[in-house]
């Protein structure tokens, strides 16, 4: 690979919403019986942002977490990168330009990017982008990373197909050019791309503003043309990141669809299952652009990142975009030193 500045992802925090909907509860709501929601998903209950919490106030509460976690002073921020869904109670000012002014922040960089499931790695890439410059330029700062969507405002009520499966939450971490940093991970190299094939409609969501006379509109998924693209894009991850292969000592963090998707996924990879990261879907649900970093943190939690192994983060969605990122050890049980969010306090901060 091209010799880069060293970009090291040194702070990491998530929570998902304090609203639990559990299996019983999404099956009287669509007439489903539970057994059947888990079967076809494979999640066991979902997590939504809950009455009075707000998801701009929310990403602002994890982000200063995340830089509490890495010792990192707000000051010492020069660029906000984030994406999400457009779910926020604006649309203008943008998410992530939100969120950096209820941070405090003020001359710093900050750009809203991606939109779906892959926004989170389109966000990281452009930090990573904006530091590898700052660097060549002889400029040191942090940059966050803010992933956050509230989902259930796009999804029509009545539709099982995507009411069974999002949940929602924010994910930041924070990025540094600093080449002494030595905690966490090296980011090796992170891309996306735009495949923009026949199924680029599959995920659709209709701009209000071109059809004011239309009922407001929800997510439209061809779950079909969905699964045919997702599932075939083990390939493009690496391709992306230069790899003739998984590491031989690494795990795969995609985010997460549903577990048909990743276990089909997974077996025509080639790859085994111990070396996929699925537990999200189980435990988190798709939460849309924050899954795959949601789901790094749960990863080191668990166990199944460890001290040693290379991670390789993975995802794809609407606009047809596929982004990877390549993440070799440092010191990454250091990101997870400090307890998981709970719940309760994000509801409490927001």
């Amino acid at each position: 690979m091209p010799s880069f500045p060293r970009i090291s992802l040194v702070g990491l925090a998530g929570s998902t919403g304090a609203d639990t909907l559990d299996l019983a509860t999404l099956g009287a709501r669509f007439g489903l019986a539970p057994e059947r929601i888990a079967a076809k998903t494979g999640i066991t209950g979902l997590h939504r942002l809950a009455e009075g919490e707000n998801l701009v106030e929310f990403a602002a509460f994890v982000a200063e977490a995340a830089l509490a976690r890495a010792g990192v002073d707000p000051s010492r921020v020069t660029a906000v990168f984030g994406s999400s869904n457009p779910t926020a109670d604006d649309l203008l000012p943008t998410f992530t330009v939100a969120v950096a002014h209820a941070l405090g922040l003020t001359e710093v960089v900050a750009d809203h990017v991606g939109i779906g499931c892959c926004g989170g790695l389109q966000a990281l890439r452009n930090a990573w982008n904006q530091l590898v410059v700052d660097a060549l330029d002889g400029r040191i700062g942090y940059a966050l990373v803010i992933a956050g969507d509230q989902t259930s405002r796009i999804l029509d009520p009545a539709r099982p197909q995507t009411g069974t499966l999002f949940g929602e939450g924010v994910s930041v971490v924070v990025l540094t050019n600093d080449p002494a940093a030595n905690t966490g991970y090296v980011v090796e190299r992170v891309a996306t791309k735009s495949l923009l094939g026949d199924a680029l409609y599959a995920l659709r969501l209709r701009n209000p503003f071109a059809h004011p006379e239309a009922p407001v509109p929800h997510l439209e998924m061809d779950g079909g043309r969905v699964f045919a693209f997702g599932t075939q894009v083990v390939g493009d991850f690496l391709s992306l990141l230069g790899l003739p292969a998984m590491p031989d000592q690494g795990l795969l963090v995609p985010h997460q669809p549903n577990l048909r998707m990743l276990e089909t996924l997974t077996d025509r990879a080639g790859l085994a299952p111990e070396r996929v990261y699925s537990d999200g879907i189980r435990t988190i649900g798709n939460t849309s652009a924050p899954a795959a970093l949601l789901g790094l943190e749960d990863a080191l939690r668990r166990g199944q990142a460890g001290a040693t192994d290379t991670v390789v983060l993975g995802a794809f969605g609407a606009e047809l975009q596929v982004g990877a990122a390549l993440l070799r050890p440092v010191h990454p049980l250091a990101l997870v030193a400090a307890p998981p969010l709970a719940r309760a306090d994000v509801r409490r901060a927001a």
